[in-house]
């Protein structure tokens, strides 16, 4: 559970946490860069997830949408753009 400080005990904190990790052997400062590593991820995506950003990917009907910018299907398009640059 998260703990908010304030700046000056923050601060403290921090330098306290890197002294300790300073200390410490190659192999555990290893793994706590791989632990705090993974709970950054985790909190990052749970943000996003709260702010609303949609990380979903595309649907193919999406995709097609997206290619339909001027009303031609997908394979019109398609067939356009391979007759132009090969000249099929």
């Amino acid at each position: 559970m998260a703990v908010t400080l304030p700046i000056d005990n923050e601060n403290r904190m921090v330098n306290a946490i890197l002294e300790m990790i300073r200390t410490q052997d190659l192999k555990v400062k290893q793994k706590i860069q791989l632990i705090l590593k993974q709970e950054i991820e985790e909190e990052e995506r749970a943000v996003s997830a709260i702010n609303g950003i949609d990380t979903r990917p595309y649907t193919l009907e999406e995709l097609y949408g997206i290619l339909k910018d001027d009303g031609q299907p997908y394979n019109a398009k398609r067939n356009e753009y391979l007759n132009d640059k090969y000249g099929l």
